[in-house]
């Protein structure tokens, strides 16, 4: 339910106990008998280990028991990593990853069985050997780790060696507010200790066994993970990482201004790339559309003429406060507007893309998914001698999709932070939460310099002051001409 609105709950299926396929001529998914797959995979040093989590009479395992059976796991996989790691071809090009799956498996029978353990669990723990201290290296270690000690087809729930820990979400059979409920309600009712914990503690030797899930590898696949593992390295050398944790105000002072929490942030991170660049950049912000069925999501284009001519105000000296308080407050409303019409599917994005989906080819998916090439991807459903739609080729169209800022709010007084990365190579990944008394930005790129995420995390840091700076001598301004 979102208030008192009915959501779809089709994806939620895919929370346990399922995997994305690599397949051709396109990914597919598979869902497991959560009754007859009763076990995790756990992922240490580059090895997999089933561990089952009820015992023989069907009976769950204990906190106790578990932390028993986790301890097997690290005393077998030792202190020396794979080096084959299979879960490096995840990591990926699909194709070259559909190619590595059909050759494991043509290769040796126990291959094909070795896979479905992996791809049957409950869920994936990655039991990772390093010991994050700050939030960026604990954030970069959830979003890719190095690309070894994983499996990204499904969802990964990540613990450090400090004791820190995390999740990272399989993003193509659900969206973020499927797997940040999970997360949000797990840490909420553990906190509450409302989960029962089960208080049995046997030893090992009575527990069910910690199995390692093994493979016999042909030459080809050893080779693309090789591969596999140097794209990976080298494309990630290409991205930096950034969080701003503000502290000075949060959702609780933003209300008191009578704005949405998540449209007076919206704003805040458009005026942090104004100040740096001088223009308001093409922006994406995700909106789900779960109210209908099998609903996902709608873009919300924040990008507006309000907001451009609000941020023109911030930096005019010549404005006052009440006029910036003034542009703040409808840019707001336009917003929220926007944000109306895309989760009620009146967005204009998914329109202008949904006609083409039923006749498109895996390539032209591919094609019309990256940046500035809508018209080769839609020019493969063009008839002989048909012409582009207009609309299609048009620079403004090509431009305004373009996005530069692709930013999403998933908000739990229970995270420390969460992110991925940007969709345009000159763009920024812009995961935010407006918590009750803080403000929380991660930011990823591949730019760098004057345009690098530290750079940007400072005009955020600036724009977050300076907004609510001018929102109190703003509102004060109009207390004191309303008394004239």
């Amino acid at each position: 339910m979102a208030r008192k609105t009915p959501l779809c709950m089709a994806s939620y299926k895919y929370l346990f106990n399922a995997t994305r396929l690599p397949t051709s001529p396109s990914d597919t998914a598979r869902k497991y008998d959560p009754d007859t797959h009763n076990h995790i995979v756990v992922v240490r040093k580059n090895k997999f280990y089933e561990v089952p989590v009820v015992d023989e009479m069907g009976e769950w395992l204990s906190e106790n028991e578990l932390e028993t059976m986790f301890k097997a796991v690290v005393e077998q996989a030792g202190e020396v990593a794979d080096p084959q790691p299979v879960g490096a071809l995840t990591a990926a090009d699909r194709d070259v990853w559909t190619q590595a799956r059909q050759q494991i498996i043509s290769h040796a029978p126990t291959n094909a069985a070795s896979l479905e353990k992996i791809e049957s669990a409950i869920i994936i723990v990655s039991l990772d050997s390093t010991s994050p201290v700050t939030r960026e290296e604990a954030s970069w270690g959830l979003w890719v780790g190095d690309g070894k000690d994983r499996w990204f087809d499904k969802h990964q729930l990540i613990v450090y060696e400090n004791g820190k820990s995390g999740f990272n979400g399989e993003h193509s059979c659900m969206d973020g507010t499927p797997t940040s409920r999970l997360n949000d309600w797990l840490l909420r009712s553990l906190d509450a200790k409302k989960i029962p914990l089960g208080d049995s503690s046997r030893p090992l030797s009575q527990l069910p066994s910690v199995t390692p899930i093994t493979f016999i590898l042909p030459p080809p696949v050893s080779g693309a993970i090789t591969t596999a593992i140097t794209t990976h390295e080298a494309l990630m050398a290409k991205h930096e990482l950034a969080v701003l944790q503000y502290d000075g105000y949060g959702k609780d002072a933003i209300k008191q201004f009578k704005l949405s929490p998540d449209s007076y942030t919206q704003l805040v991170m458009a005026l942090a790339y104004y100040k740096m660049k001088g223009e308001v950049a093409p922006t994406y912000e995700s909106a789900q559309t779960r109210k209908y069925k099998l609903g996902r999501t709608e873009v919300i284009r924040s990008a507006t003429v309000e907001a451009v001519e609000w941020c023109k105000a911030m930096e005019d000296p010549e404005r006052t406060d009440l006029d910036r308080l003034l542009l703040l407050q409808k840019a707001g409303a336009a917003h929220i507007a926007l944000a109306h019409e895309a989760a009620d599917g009146r967005g204009v994005d998914r329109h202008l893309f949904g006609p083409f989906l039923s006749s498109l080819s895996s390539l032209s998916f591919s094609l019309l998914l990256l940046p500035h090439s809508s018209t080769p991807g839609l020019k493969k459903l063009l008839k002989s001698g048909e012409k582009l739609p207009s609309l299609y080729a048009d620079p403004t169209f090509a431009k305004s999709s373009n996005w530069v800022l692709s930013t999403s709010q998933l908000t739990s007084e229970f995270f420390d932070g969460w992110g991925y990365g940007e969709v345009v190579d000159e763009g920024y990944g812009l995961a935010y939460a407006v918590n009750a008394r803080s403000l929380r930005f991660t930011i990823t790129s591949m730019n760098r310099g004057k345009e690098g995420v530290r750079q940007f995390r400072q005009y955020l840091e600036e724009a977050c002051t300076e907004v609510r700076d001018v929102m109190e001598k703003g509102l004060l301004a109009q207390a004191e001409k309303a008394k004239l």
